[in-house]
């Protein structure tokens, strides 16, 4: 696989990872006050959008593990790849 393709197979997957954590890590942060808003009624649009993001990249790690895939599958037994 070409050291281009890994590199952005790699940082796609980061990417996502990242994004996954910063959510958790301010959700926890703020959860008293998420806890609370929910319970009021403020939260329901921003929890159905936080909910989306959060499927959206899961389905994006997957779209990038299926890319890497069928670049793998593409160099079939090829032991050094061309640059």
């Amino acid at each position: 696989m070409r050291e281009s393709v890994k590199k952005y197979i790699q940082e796609g997957i980061h990417f996502s990872n990242e994004l996954m954590d910063a959510i958790e890590d301010i959700s926890q942060k703020y959860q008293e006050h998420i806890s609370i808003s929910m319970e009021i009624g403020h939260f329901d649009e921003l929890d159905k959008v936080m909910m989306d993001l959060s499927r959206t990249l899961i389905i994006y790690t997957y779209l990038i593990k299926a890319y890497e895939k069928e670049k793998k599958e593409k160099m079939g037994l090829e032991t050094i790849a061309e640059e």
